[in-house]
């Protein structure tokens, strides 16, 4: 007899608040998730399918199909269940909880409790196989027969809130009830879910049929959605369309390549329980008789995916008024003058409205009331979402990035971006402690902030000269209670703690002994181990999501307090506020470096631009950008010769460049293959630094060295002439960059440090201010409406035209879309956004209509954007514009639609 194939597909982007004591548990992938596993049923040729989506998906009719189905399957056939929805908890009432909680699905009208699910298993017939897909939290539990399973699972909970307020922040929605709103639920559905908890339990003897248990999380962990699907049902369906299927021979392998491939961010789980548990032994996965491997593709059609609307991440609004306050003075060598820094108000912004919407209509509320507003943008988060930075071995083995050049065995391989052949950084910072002893000034030294996530006390490599007690937190609510220490063990995922140790020590790491080392090194493992650090955290995950307002402060905290460079291993999105800040270190003489970024060529972390992010694009900050060991570009792309295929992993990072206009104030240190500082491994050292996280330090290290050896030639650039020292030093740099690599301007900009040669070179004369760090596109601004009219009734229109700061809001809202719509990136590695004719492309029709209509598609674009941008050449409006003035206001409003 032909053996059937029944399936049934349960997604719930939302509950019934009547039933949930008014929480509608709202999720935007869940039934996109169930149009994925309708896919994988009808194509793997099961007779039987059925969806119940939201509203359909209640516990009468789940039960109801789960009925059926044990009525109808006999043995050899299977069934396919995937849910996708929220998970949550009730007291275990029975006793078969080691927790003593009985985990939930989260129907429409009340939660399904595993006990429940379990019953039904128990009616199917021996030899039935059931194959479960729960993209849900808590889904490593909904089955009961895991060894040592819960133990725990009680006091984890208690820490998961924290944990996804983090990833809230990076884009993720959780998948769990909230703790505490689980209470209330339970309290609401009591009544209903009493009598069956108290039911006798179901044990594994009980049920003859084969249950296998896909689960989308650990038991510690949360299931997630990031966009428009499930993190583990779009990880199933990219291995699917990525070919990646065809090297799938059971279901065995299957959960491997889905480990293999799966973010970071939850780690699945895979049960087989069941008196025939053979029953799915070597069986090609989703194949009804076991016969043939099941082809599968996947369309738009085949899936019918809903969009989902996507925003910028952002809680606040930052509001400029245009006010300023003085700075307190602090204590310590070289202390400012008192530092006027503008003031910035904040107003919240609901889940509910677009961040860039809402911005648009309190600066039109608060001209209108006439309340001091100079420019309104969100507070954005920086949130790209992929790999860590580098590739750190979770083994016993301390390996360097096999398919990246690496170095060559010698005494000083441990610090071989130090040496001659590479930075010259050890010798130039030799040479400037030989000329502080030469001129009896042994007791001076330079002051640096280092803006990252903080610092790890105990590692051996903090710099002996880092200034704890002038340590600052700008992250979260810290900000007076801690001192720029990173947060160890917050139990984030995401988070890779000791991200600012590690770039602290290639900055100024202290002494350290060989045992800590590799290679046989013992010595020094910064690059100017003598300066003094102030630590000054921002956010505690490598996934850049920090606030632009945090980078801002943490900028102004730094020039306060008397550091001549700042140091910022990050980059993101432009914002205007950090284009203020740099704007204030620039004017102070104050040298800003900042990381390039990073992107990915492949995987699932390819979600970054490659041109140069910011504040690096920022023509007043130096962007440091990477080259390896062998002088070489830190990109796939670029001509060489001694290239391999690349492996999974860190080493498909590689650095950003472009445009080119931003290259040119960009220049390179050396990267991969560092030593990178580790706390949780059996080494002191990672062989395995990279990204351009590593080349920062080093940058910012050939500059300081620079202003301490030439600080008295230096000593007339004050006040007005401050921002000299930035441009002095930054010429002298890029004069002796090396630039033996023939395309050293595309990739590197001015070339790959050389701080000793640089320290020979000093040239005062000529030097001229670089442009001011804004946030305008300017090639836009004939394409603005001419006439805005806001939402508020009664209000006169406005002349977008004739508003530069409407102006300027307009254009970052629509920069930062071209960086975080993965549809548009391309365009940020070629439009030259601070340039006059920037926007030259825009002036051909078809380029024009093909980048608006990107922008009006895009789910991270406010609805105020898509309405200004007209397609109309300019010429037409402008010969519209000098028709007669004598027009009704129904008119103009006739033309500007």
């Amino acid at each position: 007899m032909k053996q059937k194939g029944y399936s049934l597909h349960i997604g719930l982007n939302a509950v019934d608040p009547k039933k949930y004591n008014d929480w509608n548990g709202q999720l935007f992938g869940c039934e996109n998730d169930v149009a994925i596993y309708k896919t994988i049923a009808t194509q793997a040729k099961f007779e039987n399918i059925t969806t119940l989506l939201t509203q359909k998906a209640t516990s009468h009719n789940v039960l109801a199909e789960l009925k059926k189905a044990a009525t109808d399957l006999k043995e050899g056939d299977m069934l396919l269940i995937s849910y996708s929805g929220h998970g949550g908890t009730v007291a275990d009432e029975n006793g078969d909880e080691d927790d003593l909680q009985d985990e939930t699905w989260c129907l429409y009208d009340r939660q399904l409790i595993d006990d429940e699910l379990f019953e039904a298993f128990k009616d199917f017939k021996a030899g039935v196989r059931i194959l479960m897909f729960s993209d849900s939290c808590h889904s490593g539990t909904v089955s009961r027969f895991v060894p040592g399973s819960n133990k725990a699972l009680t006091e984890q909970m208690r820490a998961e809130q924290e944990i996804e307020n983090t990833y809230t922040r990076l884009g993720y929605r959780s998948r769990l009830v909230p703790k505490e709103i689980q209470p209330k639920i339970n309290a609401a559905q009591e009544k209903v879910l009493q009598p069956i908890k108290e039911r006798p339990p179901v044990f594994k003897k009980d049920i003859n049929a084969s249950v296998m248990l896909f689960a989308a999380c650990q038991d510690n962990e949360s299931a997630r959605e990031l966009g428009e699907n499930g993190v583990f049902s779009a990880t199933l369906k990219k291995i699917i369309k990525a070919g990646l299927f065809d090297e799938v021979s059971d279901y065995k392998s299957l959960y491997k390549k889905i480990l293999s491939v799966i973010p970071k961010v939850q780690k699945p789980n895979l049960f087989v329980y069941g008196k025939s548990q053979g029953a799915f032994n070597a069986y090609p996965p989703f194949s009804i008789d076991g016969k043939a491997k099941v082809k599968i593709s996947f369309t738009s059609s085949a899936t019918g995916k809903k969009k989902v609307k996507k925003t910028p991440a952002a809680e606040t609004l930052l509001i400029d008024t245009g006010k300023k306050l003085l700075t307190g003075r602090s204590k310590g060598k070289s202390r400012p003058a008192e530092i006027q820094v503008l003031q910035t108000e904040r107003a919240a912004i609901k889940t509910s409205e677009h961040p860039w919407d809402k911005a648009y209509e309190t600066y039109f509320n608060r001209k209108k009331s006439k309340q001091p507003v100079v420019f309104v943008e969100p507070d954005i988060k920086s949130v790209f979402i992929r790999e860590p930075e580098i590739k750190i071995s979770r083994d016993s083995t301390n390996n360097y990035l096999a398919n990246w050049p690496k170095p060559q065995p010698s005494p000083n391989e441990f610090i071989w971006h130090l040496d001659d052949e590479h930075s010259q950084l050890r010798k130039a910072s030799d040479e400037v402690e030989q000329k502080l002893k030469r001129d009896k000034r042994s007791s001076e030294t330079i002051r640096i902030g280092h803006v990252d996530t903080g610092y790890l006390p105990g590692h051996p490599s903090i710099p002996r000269n880092l200034l704890k007690d002038m340590g600052v937190s700008f992250w979260k609510d810290e900000f007076g209670i801690n001192k720029g220490i990173d947060q160890l063990n917050t139990g984030t995922i995401a988070e890779q703690d000791g991200h600012g140790t590690a770039t602290l020590a290639l900055l100024a790491g202290n002494t350290i002994a060989a045992a800590d080392a590799y290679a046989g090194y013992s010595g020094d493992v910064g690059a100017i181990p003598f300066a003094e650090v102030i630590p000054i955290r921002i956010c505690d995950t490598v996934f850049n999501a920090f606030n632009a307002n945090d980078v801002a402060r943490g900028i102004e905290y730094a020039v306060e307090n008397g550091c001549e460079v700042v140091t910022m291993s990050m980059a993101g999105y432009p914002t205007r506020e950090v284009a203020k800040a740099v704007n204030m270190a620039y004017e102070k003489g104050i040298v800003v470096v900042t990381a390039a970024g990073n992107n990915f060529v492949k995987g699932l972390g390819k979600l970054s631009p490659k041109a140069v992010l910011y504040p690096a694009r920022f023509d007043r900050v130096i962007a440091a950008t990477g080259a390896c060991y062998d002088h070489m570009p830190y990109d796939v792309d670029a001509p060489r010769d001694v290239m391999k295929a690349r492996s999974e992993g860190g080493e498909f990072m590689q650095g950003s460049w472009g445009p080119q206009s931003a290259m040119n104030k960009a220049i390179a240190a050396y990267t991969p293959n560092v030593p990178w500082a580790s706390y949780d491994k059996p080494y002191t050292f990672s062989k395995a630094g990279g990204g351009t996280s590593s080349a920062t330090p080093q940058v910012a290290a050939t500059a300081a060295l620079w202003l301490l050896y030439h600080r008295d030639e230096l000593s007339g650039f004050t006040g007005k002439n401050a921002w000299k020292k930035v441009e002095a030093v930054r010429k002298a740099m890029y004069a002796t960059a090396n630039k033996a690599y023939p395309y050293y301007k595309k990739y590197y900009g001015n070339g790959i440090i050389r701080a000793f040669d640089a320290l020979n070179y000093i040239d005062l004369n000529d030097l001229a201010p670089s442009r001011e760090a804004r946030v305008f596109f300017f090639g836009i601004i004939p394409f603005i409406g001419t006439w805005i009219r806001s939402k508020e009734k009664g209000r006169a229109a406005v002349s977008a035209q004739q508003d530069s700061t409407l102006n300027e809001m307009i254009s970052l809202e629509l920069m930062q879309v071209v960086y975080q719509d993965e549809s548009l990136m391309d365009y940020a590695e070629v439009i030259e956004f601070e340039d006059a004719d920037g926007g030259a492309f825009l002036q051909d029709k078809a380029a024009r209509e093909k980048f608006f209509n990107k922008i009006k598609a895009s789910p991270y674009a406010s609805e105020f954007l898509k309405s200004v941008l007209v397609a109309d050449a300019p010429e037409k409006r402008i010969r519209a514009k000098a028709k007669p003035k004598s027009k009704t206001k129904a008119a103009i409003k006739k033309k500007k639609r």
